[in-house]
Formats: structure tokens, sequence, C-alpha cells
């Protein structure tokens, strides 16, 4: 992003955002914003990251310091984290996802910051700890028990997350807060027209934007899809990289689907592609507060998503806004996805948005930063 200066704001006030990287993820994208909002506000911010590379940081402002402790992982980097928390003296500290919020409770003690810590905890912890490894899942859990408390605050993205996470902790623990992420329609449906996408072909598009992972079960979404097309003429693109794109690829061919399906790959800019799309379908298993089914909503899109740990019935409205599928059922998604096709919903796109709004969002932040509620 271009640099800019920031108007007069608070001084004295230093907010030190910590990440692991800046990496294609919806918590990295709206952490950058958030920079970038303090920035705009006069505030004194600092981004540090394990380590500083990502497709994210093209979208940071030039003017806002970046400190690259780089290391490969969070835990390597612990006490290079402790030196920059003493160095900068900041008032404030924030991170974002388990591993990057541990380490920050941990330096913050270390380091014997006087800072105020809060973390932002974005996707379902129960269900994380569920499909993890026995043991490796109740070192985490311990860890967050005693490491989790000691923040001062903790920001949930989702209703259903917070109240899973106070459920966790002792009723005595750090306060919890539920801030949602940012959606800046304008922006949105500009860079839909800028990227144009050309609809060649017949039939419906459907359209899958993530990280090609094993929460995003898109085994379930191609089998849901190859069921589809028994009765439908469809095609689907799954914007996204990462280590599953082989074995998806398999799939597609074991299935009979390889024509109708591509991979697309990342996309640094898909919003021409999910606006002209028939349908923008999420198969997770579980989520936190999933960034493209809000921008979906923006974009006018008509969604199908699984009814996953955390997030996508609190976007959809209970099913107002979207349809709601059972997780792993492929059967009941392509059902959906033929009922969205058949039957589009009429929804009031003002009302699903308006607890997204950028200015709304980025207020609860500052607020939560400097000790308010």
């Amino acid at each position: 992003m271009a640099q800019t200066s920031p108007p007069a704001g608070m001084p004295g006030f230093k907010v030190l955002i910590v990440l692991h990287a800046f990496a294609d993820g919806g918590a990295e994208a709206v952490f950058v914003r958030l920079a970038n909002d303090l920035h705009r506000r006069g505030i004194a911010v600092t981004l540090v990251a394990a380590n500083a590379v990502g497709p994210n940081r093209a979208r940071l402002n030039d003017a806002i310091e970046v400190v690259d402790l780089r290391a490969q992982r969070m835990l390597t980097a612990i006490p290079a984290l402790v030196q920059t928390l003493r160095r900068l003296r900041p008032s404030a500290c924030i991170s974002a996802l388990t591993h990057t919020n541990l380490a920050l409770l941990l330096v913050a003690g270390l380091a014997r910051s006087d800072a105020r810590i809060v973390i932002s905890e974005r996707r379902s912890l129960t269900a994380e700890f569920a499909e993890t490894p026995g043991l490796k899942a109740w070192i985490k859990r311990r860890a967050i028990g005693w490491l989790y408390p000691r923040a001062d605050a903790i920001v949930t993205v989702s209703e259903a997350l917070r109240s899973e996470i106070d459920a966790m902790l002792l009723p005595a623990s750090a306060t919890t807060v539920t801030i949602r992420n940012p959606v800046d329609t304008a922006r949105l449906q500009h860079l839909a027209r800028e990227m144009r996408f050309d609809r060649a072909g017949d039939g419906a598009l459907i359209v899958c934007v993530g990280r090609l992972v094993p929460q995003k079960n898109l085994p379930m979404l191609l089998r849901a899809f190859a069921i589809l097309n028994r009765e439908h003429n469809a095609r689907l693109i799954i914007a996204g990289d990462g280590p599953l794109r082989g074995a998806l690829e398999a799939l597609a061919r074991d299935l009979s689907i390889t024509d109708l399906v591509e991979f697309a790959g990342y996309l640094e800019n898909p919003y021409g592609l999910m606006a002209r799309a028939d349908i923008l379908a999420l198969s997770s298993d579980f989520e936190g507060l999933p960034n493209v089914l809000i921008e979906g909503l923006a974009l006018g899109v008509q969604i199908v998503s699984t009814d996953c740990p955390t997030g996508p019935a609190e976007i959809l409205g209970q099913g107002r806004f979207g349809r709601l599928v059972p997780v792993g059922d492929a059967n009941a998604m392509a059902e959906a996805l033929t009922a969205a096709l058949d039957a589009p919903l009429d929804y009031d796109r003002e009302a699903a948005l308006r607890p997204y709004q950028p200015e709304r969002v980025f207020d609860a932040y500052l607020d939560v930063l400097q000790g308010g509620p």
C-alpha cells in the first residue's frame, strides 16, 4: 500500500500487533486492516511477525513499521519477541491465532511488560482439539488454561466461539468480547468490477474460495458436486492453494468430474469470480467467522454452507441469508445446492451486513485496546 502520513492522533499511545506471518488467511487480512485503521487515526502502530512474508503484506500501509523476527515458528521467535517488547514498550499488544496468542502471553510475562494484552481467537478450539492427536491436544488445552486467563481481554469473532472460550476458562478469568470481521462492501464491489471474469460455457457456476487443507473438507464438496451434476449442468471453481491439491485433483478424476472442476489456485482478487457465481459454497468442518461468507453477502451471492462451529449460522442469520447443511453430509450439500439453483433466497442484504461495518468493527478494537468493554 502507498505510504501516507497519519493525522494527529493519540500521543503516547502505542499498539503492537503480533502475527505469525502475512499469510492469505482471514485473521492476517483483518489485522493488516486494523493496523492501517489505527495508523489512519494517528495512533503509533508496529506490526511484529515471526516471519514477515506473505500476500497480505502488500496491503499494509508502507508507513507502518514492520519488525521481522526471521523465525519459521512462534516458539523459536520468543527470545526475539521478548527483546522487541522491551525495546518498543507498547501501551497495548494484540495477537491473533492460538499459537501466537500463547507466545505473546508468555513473552509479556518474561518481558515484565505493563502493556495491556489482548488476544484474538478466530476459530473453534473444540473442533481443533477434536482433530489434533491426543497428547498434542492435551498440551495445547493445558497451555490455554494456564496462559489465556492472563490476558486483559480475549476477542472472539462470533458469539458461539465466545461461549466456547468462556466454558473453557474459569469464570474469574479474562474479559471476553465479540468483535466481528469487517467487510467494506463498496471496496469489494469495486474489486469485483476491476477483475472481470468471463463466464464461458453453459450451466450454473459454483465457487469455493479457501485454502486446500483438511479443515475445509473439500472432498465432501466434490462428492456433493458430483451428485448435483447427475441432474444439473454445473461447473465448480475452487480458488485457493494448499497441500491437498494433488489429492483433490485425484478425487475429481475418481468421481469423473475432472472436466467440470477447475482448481484456480490462489487469487489475489477473487471477487470478480465470486460476484458472477450462482452459488458460493463453504464445506468446512470448523471455522471461526469465515470472511468469505460475509464477502459473499456483500456481493449479493447465493450461499450454501455447512453449519459448522463456529460462525456460519450467525453470519447467515440461522438460514435467513443462506442455506445451512450438516457438517460432512455430501447428500445434504447436494440437495441445498440444488435448492439454491432452483429457488434462490431473497434476503435483506443491508440487515445481513450491519454487524460487519468497518468503522463499527475498528471502533470496537480501539475500545478494547484502550481498556473499554
